[in-house]
């Protein structure tokens, strides 16, 4: 072996020793055997074996339509295997692979990914950081939920139990099973014209495995940033927003261009939804600026809008499901938020949760962290009830203020503080709660309150008041400068200022603590940055009476071609510019005797483009 293969094998590799640092759960996964499918001349077998350090939960049944099964699982395995961050390229990791390979070339199946994880348990523990997947077997539904790895995507797999002839009484509860690319592989060998069965359980019915008396055993070490960042996902199901409907054939376009077109570097990757009462939604792909036009339904909303989203490319795990699917349901959070994406088939139903951006990307995880109910106090007994009431069946919302005589908001709060706790899940195919405790143990919930230490420094900052008169300066490109002055603890005042891209990001920062002195940005923002950034999202959230400065964005679209009209006040100078989006905008001043003599300019502005079929597309 190479000197660089037995430097990365090595437990004291400095690298390894930095990644220990990261605050993680451990929690230890035996199987008595590797999931996998068995095929024969007439008849195939998916045996999916369940942890035995978890309660036994058991399902066995014949599938009425194998295909679709194929094609959800296929999509779940995409998702959890996912990882879309930056990766330098390291030639050591890859030598160490090859020497591996090559050991295990000869071991049985069990024996080499047995070998395998016990060599990731004492070098790289962090490698393999995604919980397999959560298998829930309730009395109506049998459900899979999985998290990718870079914390941008949760997938959750329904199956109703019309769909299944079961062939066995049913032991409902909640698990996790293997499934690893040998079952992967085997799940893409299914065909419909034979007969096809599912088993769900710790030990396997009619099949001789070899090795009896052998486990699996799978030390994972899940960083608390990702169990953190998969309980805000659930939690966001619940949030208020803006829903419509797509055909199949509408997302299929979406991605066939997509697939025939790649991203232009430092050009623009969202995709704009228009929406329009009474009309049918628009997908606009950027930078292209390609209509997508929409055929399921007309939106029924009050008021037309602009939303913009990211992560448009993770879009692709929907399209092996897409030839099963009736109608796709679109929930939108707002501009840059999580979107939600439900593929609704004949009693199976795959919901894709799309967070907008990944675990480096700060600025966007920090406004998401701001809309999610904080922690508070509850009434434990309510709590409790609540819970014996989900262990019992299934319920939604108004069924269960109504056992637990509760108003509908009281009711929320307990079941955001279960998802929060991961005791709960909801199905926003079926608008129900259920119960599913997530891991063995409950996960302690100072520890995941924040995301990091900068994290919680940053919201202290925020509770004390200590970031106040947040100034707002607009620059060329659209991009807004942010300044402010924080009363920190420190002896004197400290000057923060950061630019944010109309795309989210922040493209600059400077702060004038000691921490941002000593290391810049490259161990990530200071707490300060982080403050200055909520700071600004609160303040989009709850706008001034009377604003110093003010911005409104509209836009309409003829044909290919996209109108825009900019309108900006600061005191009482108001600036208008018009133009094709993509092209030099014109641009026309009015200077007023008073602040609100330019106000009400800007209203009456605000007024008349409306009346002339223009969107407001300011960010929400």
């Amino acid at each position: 072996m190479s000197d660089k293969a037995q430097q990365s094998l090595s437990p004291l590799n400095s690298q390894n020793a930095e990644v220990m640092e990261i605050s993680t759960t451990a929690v230890e996964l035996t199987y008595s055997q590797v999931s996998s499918v068995h095929s024969s001349e007439k008849l195939q077998q998916l045996s999916l074996f369940s942890t035995l350090t978890r309660q036994p939960v058991k399902l066995h049944a014949r599938l009425m339509c194998s295909t679709v099964i194929r094609s959800g699982l296929s999509a779940l395995y995409q998702v959890v295997s996912s990882d879309l961050r930056y990766k330098p390229k390291d030639r050591a990791q890859y030598l160490a692979f090859k020497e591996l390979q090559r050991t295990n070339q000869r071991r049985h199946i069990l024996s080499a990914q047995q070998a395998y994880f016990d060599w990731l348990a004492e070098n790289d523990p962090l490698a393999y950081c995604v919980l397999d997947p959560v298998v829930s077997v309730h009395p109506d539904y049998t459900t899979f939920e999985v998290f990718s790895k870079d914390e941008s995507c949760y997938a959750q797999l329904s199956i109703a139990h019309s769909q299944l002839e079961l062939l066995s009484p049913i032991s409902c509860g909640t698990t996790n099973v293997d499934f690893s690319a040998h079952f992967f592989q085997g799940v893409q060998q299914l065909r419909q014209y034979k007969t096809t069965e599912i088993h769900i359980g710790q030990q396997a019915i009619g099949l001789e495995t070899a090795q009896q008396g052998q486990v699996l055993a799978k030390q994972t070490h899940l960083p608390d940033s990702w169990l953190r960042g998969l309980l805000q996902i659930q939690s966001a199901m619940q949030l208020p927003g803006d829903s419509f409907k797509l055909a199949p054939i509408d997302l299929y376009n979406v991605l066939h261009f997509l697939r025939l077109n790649r991203d232009v570097k430092g050009k623009k990757r969202g995709i704009k939804i228009e929406l329009v009462p009474n009309q049918y939604p628009k997908l606009v792909l950027e930078p292209w600026e390609k209509v997508i036009e929409s055929s399921a339904e007309p939106w029924t909303g009050s008021e037309p809008k602009v939303i913009r989203i990211w992560g448009r490319r993770r879009l692709q795990h929907l399209q092996s499901f897409l030839s099963h699917t009736k109608h796709i349901s679109v929930h939108l959070l707002g501009s840059g938020l999580p979107s939600i994406w439900q593929a609704q088939g004949e009693g199976v139903g795959l919901t894709l949760v799309l967070s907008g951006f990944t675990a480096a990307n700060w600025s966007q995880a920090a406004r998401f962290d701001l809309l999610l109910p904080r922690h508070q106090t509850i009434n434990v007994e309510q709590f409790d009830a609540l819970l014996s009431c989900l262990q019992k069946q299934p319920r939604c919302l108004d069924a269960l203020a109504s056992e637990l005589s509760l108003s509908a908001p009281d009711t929320l709060a307990l079941t955001q503080h279960g998802i929060q706790h991961g005791l709960i899940s909801f199905n926003m195919l079926q608008q129900c709660f259920y119960y599913r405790p997530l891991l063995d143990q409950i996960p302690d919930s100072h520890q995941l309150r924040y995301r990091d230490d900068v994290s919680a420094d940053a919201m202290n900052l925020l509770d004390t008041r200590a970031v106040s008169d947040v100034k707002q300066h607009w620059l060329p490109g659209d991009t807004i400068e942010l300044t402010t002055t924080l009363n920190a603890d420190s002896k004197s005042p400290i000057s923060t200022m950061i630019q944010v891209t109309d795309e989210g990001h922040v493209s600059k920062a400077e702060c004038s603590c000691f921490t941002f002195v000593k290391q810049g940005m490259s161990q990530g923002p200071c707490a300060h940055i982080v403050a200055l950034r909520m700071a600004h999202f609160q303040q989009q959230q709850q706008p001034e009476s009377d604003p110093i400065y003010e911005r409104h964005y509209f836009t309409r679209r003829v044909a290919e071609s996209e109108h825009v009209y900019l309108v900006q006040r600061h005191q009482q100078r108001v600036t208008l510019r018009w133009g094709k989006a993509g092209t030099s905008l014109r641009m026309q001043q009015w200077v007023f005797n008073t602040q609100q003599a330019a106000q009400s300019a800007v209203n009456e502005q605000k007024q008349r483009l409306l009346a002339r079929g223009f969107i407001d597309a300011t960010a929400r």
